[in-house]
């Protein structure tokens, strides 16, 4: 994927090959007036009016004829000299100032390695080098760790800051080794008051997340070559930064050409010469044979792993017997909103379980939130008391073809909340009643359960007491809010109950089912109401557990009866 970042792109990768292998072309070539408006044989008439696509830019690019251009394939983390680098270190000045350091750094033997090289195999003359204009900085030379400090802005009066002084200070601290890290350990003071300069560069580390790797380009004009002008840093502009992460994925900027036009890099000589340079990928692709290799390779690590997992797993996994469901709820009391006295109000909740249903005997199935001051909500309108108190149901179901009422069957269990509330003057109040049904399929839900409260004969002395007295009409059974557990008629009426609206509870549940039914794939296909696919499932179940009885005596008598023939049998020969 890719990130637009002005005309140029940041793009990310990841790649399970050694980043050792990355290869990339890069072509350098400088703007004149014959690579603008390339003339074709083919078309004479081709003027700079006609509209050019990227397409047709990109290749008018590659067929420009110039002699200033230059195209080198690199790979990460080659070094290649500057025209400035071959100089510095083949100086004699350079080798004075590296002997005098003192101690061995790895800077110090990078450098020794570079002065090697350019003594060696340049012998101190730029002009040998195999490329020109384009060079690289790799992870150590102090191109890498100055680009991250580098001014936020282009103001030239910028300066840096103390914070990004300090950053960069613990960037360019290499990781911590094991001579270093068990200092720690053989330490007897924790806490030092006074710590040395030496101890705080020993104690302080920071892990690098990546190795940096850039792509350079020396604009200096080619008159310098003839001793006019001097090569520096000022001519030295980024074409390509690669960053590998140590999670392994690759940061390119800018990216990969492809269909896009060149890129485009001005010097800043007086001239302002410019240049258009591309980027490609050539990567040598894998072979038929190390595919294949490959593959095997990683089928054989995670057949490794696999068997890793089952040894530390276990195949011994708890299933519920056949005909049975189990139903895990995990959930909680979010909050409440919007009831009348909203101070130290909190919450009673029960679980009602219908028949052919049972919980765990140590599940409890009814508990009380803390008391809790509401507050104003993010929208700045509602009054909210957040409770956030969990709750833990487990629950079975098991259909043993006992019970004949089609009604039962599909019953589902149904939680109960009754919200109280008690002021510091000891003032008792029912601010609701409500009931919510478990879901009714797995995963995570959030439900809200709107509360109503009965008013009595609803007459202004009952309010005064409410408001002054405390206390108000109570509902003798918690479940008159929905279906009373004792009502066995079809009808319910409710008339002549007077009731008033109050606030709403938030209530959260992640619920987990368990079935061997579901091992068979008895539910399949997606859509349709959930609770008519429970109801046939809870059925299925029943059958499953009708079944599972009557397997179960035909067992019982066919044992019985291998018995009764051995027994007679041995009577037989006595």
């Amino acid at each position: 994927m890719s990130n637009k970042s002005g005309e140029r792109q940041v793009a990310y990768y990841r790649s399970k090959d050694p980043i050792s292998n990355l290869r990339i072309r890069v072509t350098l070539k400088k703007l004149t007036a014959s690579t603008m408006f390339p003339v074709d044989d083919d078309k004479p008439n081709v003027t700079a009016k006609n509209k050019v696509s990227a397409k047709e830019k990109l290749d008018q690019f590659k067929k420009g004829k110039t002699a200033e251009s230059e195209t080198t394939v690199v790979s990460f983390g080659e070094k290649r000299f500057s025209h400035r680098e071959v100089l510095k270190y083949s100086s004699d000045i350079a080798i004075n100032a590296g002997e005098s350091g003192g101690a061995t750094t790895d800077k110090t033997l990078q450098n020794d390695s570079y002065r090697s090289t350019c003594r060696t195999d340049f012998g101190g003359d730029p002009q040998k080098r195999p490329n020109n204009r384009i060079f690289t900085y790799v992870q150590g030379d102090g191109f890498v760790e100055d680009y991250e400090t580098r001014a936020m802005t282009d103001d030239p009066n910028e300066s840096q800051s103390y914070l990004s002084r300090q950053m960069a200070n613990l960037r360019r601290r290499p990781n911590a080794t094991s001579d270093k890290t068990s200092h720690f350990g053989k330490s007897k003071a924790l806490v030092v008051e006074t710590p040395t300069e030496e101890a705080k560069k020993a104690s302080h580390y920071l892990q690098k997340t990546g190795v940096t790797f850039h792509v350079m380009a020396d604009l200096t004009p080619a008159a310098a070559a003839g001793g006019t002008e001097e090569h520096t840093e000022q001519d030295e502009h980024l074409l390509c930064t690669i960053n590998v992460s140590s999670s392994g994925v690759i940061t390119l900027l800018p990216d990969f050409n492809r269909h896009r036009p060149p890129y485009t890099v001005v010097s800043d000589r007086e001239r302002r010469e410019v240049y258009e340079y591309t980027i490609e990928h050539v990567s040598s692709e894998m072979t038929g044979r190390d595919r294949l290799r490959e593959r095997k390779v990683m089928h054989e690590i995670y057949a490794r792993h696999h068997e890793y997992l089952l040894k530390s797993v276990g195949q011994e996994f708890e299933l519920p017997q056949p005909g049975m469901l189990r139903l895990n709820t995990f959930g909680q009391l979010v909050s409440a909103s919007n009831f009348e006295y909203d101070s130290g109000l909190y919450v009673q909740y029960y679980l009602d379980v219908p028949p052919m249903w049972w919980a765990d005997p140590n599940c409890q199935i009814t508990g009380v939130t803390q008391r809790c001051t509401s507050s104003v909500a993010q929208n700045g309108k509602d009054e909210t008391c957040n409770f956030c108190f969990p709750f833990e149901f487990e629950l079975f179901y098991r259909n043993d073809g006992l019970e004949n009422d089609a009604a039962a069957v599909s019953t589902w269990p149904v939680m109960f909340v009754e919200v109280l509330s008690l002021d510091s003057w000891l003032r008792f109040r029912t601010e609701g009643y409500g009931w919510v049904r478990l879901p009714m399929t797995p995963g995570c839900h959030t439900l809200e359960v709107h509360c109503w409260r009965p008013t009595g004969d609803n007459s202004v002395g009952s309010e005064l007491r409410r408001f002054f007295v405390g206390g108000s009409p109570e509902l003798e059974d918690i479940t008159y809010s929905a279906l009373p557990t004792t009502h066995q008629g079809v009808i319910l009426s409710k008339y002549g109950l007077k009731t008033e609206s109050t606030g709403t509870v938030t209530v959260s549940f992640n619920t987990v089912m368990q079935s061997q039914l579901f091992m068979g794939q008895a539910l399949k296909g997606g859509g349709g109401a959930g609770r008519r696919k429970q109801v046939a499932m809870i059925d299925r179940l029943g059958g499953h557990s009708m079944q599972a009885t009557v397997a179960s005596v035909l067992d019982t008598f066919m044992k019985t009866r291998s018995r009764m023939r051995s027994a007679r049998e041995g009577l037989i020969r006595a």
